[in-house]
């Protein structure tokens, strides 16, 4: 960020393109690994049935792109995280205790403070994407659902990146 600051170029402008370059790499990542899985099972697993065989891709394909919104948000939680944090160590500590530990606190704040609490649970990232996973069937609701909230909570973090980054000395 140092080297790009330098250019000329706006803070703003510097945050969000290496937000933009961080979605693009997971999403040219996902499409080739989900890609390449598919293949591969199909030819480990010798798929005799064929009309069995995409009833199983378009599964995966709707529950992916269910999901893909809220990956996005947590790309920008771990962006943020990376701006706040110098050492990758506890960057990578802090967003694992953050996925495990915060779902667990809203859950006891919500029981012992305010039953708000609990609903904000419900939107989390991580929680949406373990009823995503454990349900038969994804409905248009869900997905414009998990569209909304990750696109809301991109736009949320990717505003408190900017203005973090516009404080910050380089």
């Amino acid at each position: 960020i140092k080297n790009i600051g330098s250019a000329g170029l706006a803070r703003s402008k510097v945050y969000v393109i290496k937000v933009i370059e961080a979605i693009l790499l997971m999403l040219i990542c996902s499409i080739i690994s989900f890609v390449i899985v598919i293949l591969l099972g199909g030819l480990i697993l010798e798929i005799k049935d064929m009309a069995y065989f995409r009833q199983l891709v378009g599964m995966c394909i709707s529950r992916s792109s269910a999901i893909i919104f809220l990956w996005i948000s947590q790309i920008t939680l771990v962006m943020l995280l990376y701006l706040l944090i110098k050492n990758s160590g506890v960057i990578s500590f802090t967003y694992i205790l953050l996925l495990t530990m915060l779902g667990n606190v809203l859950a006891l704040c919500g029981k012992h403070i305010d039953p708000i609490f609990i609903k904000m649970y419900e939107y989390l990232p991580n929680t949406i994407i373990k009823a995503i996973i454990k349900a038969e069937e994804i409905s248009n609701g869900e997905l414009v659902k998990c569209a909304l909230i990750g696109i809301t909570y991109t736009v949320i973090l990717t505003g408190i990146g900017i203005s973090v980054l516009k404080r910050k000395d380089l």
